[in-house]
């Protein structure tokens, strides 16, 4: 792989500040020897000069290290995982000044301190390679801890989307919402939309669309199935890259593989743009007052404002992800989505977001048995079980086992409307404290029923759980170390 002249300069500092040290030699001492001022070597040590042939050789000299040798990128067993993690060119993908990482100052602490950050960096190699962390899963995961920092609202997008809605006379909520934006597709962008090729074709019949161009014709292709709202989200969605300007992002939905974190950063920014576009904050945020006044939850009441503004339930609870934060002050939240195929028993992690402290449950990737006890899970049991096409919906008070935190749930769950068996719930828990209760009329403690949860089966000490679908394996491998540690103490040892 070829690197950037910034990572060359970064080793080639790293491997002289390494030799010099080994040799113990000072910058000052150093400097007498071949010549060059301390502050010139300094900054190459720092990865910020590259220096000319002539000053290479004199460095050289004084280290007593052959030329090719000190030019060669080939790094010291001590520093391969430093050259690993920078032949991966992973600062140029990640654009750290998002995060208010300034790039510059993380190379600088690399380059003064790279014996101590060496066995981090190679530790979190070898975990990314162990539980199959792809660049793709990396890239998502940034993108999630950006909106995390943001608690997941971004005010140049809610603005975008009311410029737009203006622009061209839009009012939402609508009954047929497609109807509205096909014209502007069509007419402004200059695309053609056909609605039949993905259904004849069964090999793509998880698709929602794909964007493609043949010559000078741009063809937006959707899954025929969808229903209005979830058409008309993605020629929001698809007219947000233009609109927006976006430069990257995936076509297709599912997106076949995210190559970059700004391509992931596109794809987030045009589908943020198309919920604030088709659900707008200002008449949202008036039904939400109005709902959290109720004394009692009402899940009728609920489902009604969800089909106000959408067909999609999933898009509705991010839709409050975005808001309840910023507007209503509920930061102590997360928000969860899962899908499961009828008749499979497993629940997949598809989405998730935890804003202000890390919440449970949360995600892992170790193919673990979520709790059933978590209403969003139970949900999708139900639509099983009751051959439903939902929505329904239900509240939680989710005690966590062993845990001081306890929450309360909003679950919503459906069947995928282009696949049949396939069926998704999401839900946003909220940190039941006082502010929570004050807030949330019906968030009392006596509103909704109690159940302890715990965060996968192998992990979980519940005795006799009637969900339990896995042996507590963890579980017992930390009883056994914990006998372990009680035997050697009681030979005067520890563990």
């Amino acid at each position: 792989m070829s690197l950037s002249e910034e990572n060359i300069r970064i080793i080639f500092g790293l491997k002289m500040k390494q030799v010099r040290t080994e040799k113990k030699l000072s910058l000052a001492q150093l400097s007498e020897q071949c010549g060059l001022s301390v502050s010139y070597l300094n900054e190459i040590e720092k990865g910020k000069k590259y220096p000319k042939s002539n000053k290479i050789i004199k460095i050289a000299a004084a280290l007593k290290l052959p030329y090719d040798e000190l030019v060669s990128l080939k790094l010291s067993k001590k520093l391969a995982p430093l050259g690993e993690l920078l032949q991966s060119n992973i600062f140029e993908e990640l654009p750290l000044e998002l995060f208010g990482i300034d790039p510059k100052k993380l190379i600088e602490i690399i380059a003064n301190a790279p014996a101590k950050v060496n066995a981090f960096i190679g530790t979190l190699i070898q975990i990314a390679r162990k539980y199959n962390l792809s660049q793709e899963n990396f890239y998502m995961s940034a993108l999630r801890s950006y909106q995390e920092s943001h608690d997941n609202y971004f005010e140049e997008l809610e603005l975008a989307a009311e410029a737009f809605a203006a622009e061209h006379g839009l009012a939402f909520p609508s009954e047929r919402p497609d109807s509205l934006l096909e014209p502007i597709i069509r007419q402004k962008y200059g695309y053609q939309i056909d609605y039949d090729d993905i259904a004849r074709r069964p090999e793509l019949a998880k698709m929602r669309f794909f964007d493609s161009q043949q010559g000078d014709v741009r063809k937006l292709h959707i899954n025929g199935k969808l229903d209005p709202w979830q058409r008309a989200f993605i020629l929001a969605r698809v007219m947000a890259v233009k609109y927006l300007k976006i430069k990257e992002w995936a076509s297709s939905s599912p997106h076949l593989k995210i190559e970059s974190f700004e391509q992931g950063l596109g794809n987030f920014r045009a589908a943020y743009f198309a919920a604030a576009l088709l659900i707008p904050r200002e008449p949202l945020k008036n039904d939400i007052r109005e709902f959290v006044k109720l004394k009692t939850w009402d899940s009728q009441a609920f489902l009604q404002i969800v089909a106000k503004y959408t067909r999609s339930p999933d898009m509705f609870m991010q839709r409050l992800s975005n808001l309840l934060p910023r507007y209503f002050n509920l930061t102590n939240l997360f928000f969860m989505r899962f899908q499961s195929q009828e008749g499979s028993g497993y629940f997949k992690l598809t989405k998730e977001l935890h804003f202000s402290q890390f919440h449970t449950p949360y995600g892992n990737e170790l193919e673990e048995h979520y709790c059933r006890r978590w209403v969003i899970l139970d949900l999708l049991r139900q639509l099983e079980r009751d051959k439903t096409l939902g929505p329904v919906t239900r509240v939680q008070r989710s005690s966590f086992f062993a845990s001081p935190n306890e929450y309360f749930v909003i679950a919503i769950a459906k069947q995928a409307d282009h696949l049949p068996g396939m069926n998704y719930s999401v839900g946003i828990g909220f940190l039941l404290d006082e502010e929570l209760k004050r807030k949330v009329r019906f968030a009392k403690a006596d509103q909704a029923p109690l159940h302890i949860v715990n965060q996968t089966c192998e992990r979980c000490r519940i005795a006799d759980c009637a969900q339990r679908v896995a042996e507590p394996t963890m579980v017992r491998l930390q009883d056994e170390v914990d006998r372990l540690k009680l035997a050697l103490e009681g030979l005067g040892g520890s563990l």
